[in-house]
């Protein structure tokens, strides 16, 4: 049986877990969008950024293979993907927290209703506030 101190440290959790998503999001809008193109011309090789606008792809000029310019982008770029890899597997343990913190809360309500008095605790109340079944439909 889940204990509350249990369901209060999930909670915490949640919410630390959810301020790093919050992290990432703003760190992926800042982040260098796209990729690096390579197109040879006369035997130089000369980068490129690229990236979409819509239904167009634009290209930004970098300089030739090697330039410090061209390093630092794919580096950001490099950056960038490790972030949304993180980002895509943070999102998933959180979806699954959510689930069974809702899944918990679930369970108190039913108790809560099968009670005489259908008396709540402060903590109890805040759960339900927060997590139960009327918040969500508030939320909606």
């Amino acid at each position: 049986m889940l204990r509350y101190s249990s369901l209060t440290w999930l909670t915490v959790q949640h919410d630390q877990w959810a301020e790093t998503l919050d992290l990432y999001e703003r760190r992926l809008q800042k982040a260098v969008q796209g990729y690096v193109s390579y197109k040879r011309r006369n035997g130089h090789i000369y980068c490129y950024l690229q990236r979409r606008d819509g239904d167009r792809i634009v290209s930004f000029y970098l300089g030739m293979q090697g330039d410090k310019k061209v390093l630092d982008i794919r580096r950001a770029i490099e950056q960038r993907k490790e972030w949304e890899t993180a980002y895509r597997e943070l999102d998933r343990e959180v979806a699954i927290l959510r689930k069974i913190i809702q899944t918990v809360v679930a369970r108190i309500e039913k108790r809560i209703a099968r009670r005489k008095d259908r008396s709540m605790s402060e903590y109890e109340k805040h759960l339900l506030t927060r997590w139960g079944r009327h918040a969500t439909e508030r939320a909606a």
